[in-house]
Parts: structure tokens; C-alpha cells; sequence
């Protein structure tokens, strides 16, 4: 009867362990199977965490690129204007401001230029009536004197004598 008692307990035993095996299967796939699913869903989440690190990468490589373009165009424009500090001005430069006083400073040049322009003209001027009547009064007196005439005579002669030498 022991043997037989001890062989019905083993039987449970046997029985009960292939039982509760089962159940560990079960469980063991139910287990398997939900950690599949939270792998699923783990990578998931890891591709949209992927995604979204890519966009703030690009969003930042942007932000810089924009800010390094904001510095140029303010750059741009302190020097169309001129009005860089004394430790970014390690040339001469010429904005704005500067093409200002330029155009200021000629246009002075300019006004300075015409001034004299017109005192030689009028000056100018002067001169060829002084000339003029000088010329008259020269010829007046050559006229009145004679030698105007015979000057004529002279180069007249003169020209006559030089055609004849060619000839010859």
C-alpha cells in the first residue's frame, strides 16, 4: 500500500507539476507575447524619438544658420551705414555716412570751382575788350602813320619775290 499510496502521490505530484507547468507555458507566452508587444511598441516610440531629435537637429542647424545670417545682414548694413565700433573698423570704411561727407565735401569743390570758372570768364572777358580796342588803336595808328600800308606793300612784295625764287 505504500507503494501504492507513494505511486498515486507521485501521480498528483506528476499531475499537479504537468499542470502547473502548463500554466508557466501559459504564462510564459502570455508573458513572451507582451514583451513582444512592448518591444513593438519601444521601437516605435524609439523611431518617433528619432524623428523628433532629427527635426531639432535640423530646427537648430537652422537657428544657427539664421542667427550667423542676421549677424551678416547686420554686419551689411553697419557698413553701408558706417557706423562699425573703432574695434571692428580695422580699415577705412566708406558707408553711407561717409559717401555723404564725400558728396558734401565735392559738391563744396564744385561750388568753389564755378566760382573761379565765372572770374575767369569774366576776367576773360576783359581781357579780349582790352585786346580789341588795342588792336583798333594799333590799327589807327598804323593807318594814320602810313606804315600800315607799306607793312602791306612789304609782304606783298615779299610774297612775290619768294613765288618768283620758286620758279627759278
Amino acid at each position: 500500500m505504500d507503494d501504492l499510496n507513494v505511486s498515486t502521490n507521485l501521480s498528483d505530484m506528476l499531475e499537479r507539476l504537468s499542470e502547473e507547468q502548463n500554466q508557466m507555458s501559459g504564462r510564459l507566452e502570455e508573458k513572451e507575447m507582451e514583451k513582444a508587444g512592448w518591444e513593438r511598441q519601444v521601437a516605435v516610440k524609439r523611431m518617433m524619438l528619432d524623428r523628433v531629435e532629427a527635426e531639432l537637429n535640423k530646427i537648430k542647424k537652422e537657428g544657427i544658420i539664421v542667427g550667423d545670417e542676421l549677424r551678416m545682414k547686420v554686419n551689411q548694413q553697419k557698413l553701408l551705414v558706417g557706423d562699425l565700433g573703432q574695434e571692428e573698423q580695422t580699415t577705412p570704411v566708406f558707408g553711407i555716412k561717409q559717401k555723404t561727407e564725400k558728396l558734401e565735401e565735392m559738391k563744396r569743390k564744385v561750388e568753389k570751382l564755378e566760382l573761379s570758372r565765372k572770374y575767369f570768364e569774366e576776367e576773360k572777358k576783359e581781357v579780349d575788350r582790352g585786346w580789341n580796342e588795342f588792336v583798333v588803336s594799333v590799327r589807327g595808328v598804323e593807318d594814320s602813320c602810313g606804315l600800315g600800308k607799306e607793312l602791306l606793300d612789304v609782304k606783298r612784295t615779299g610774297k612775290v619775290l619768294k613765288e618768283r625764287l620758286e620758279e627759278m
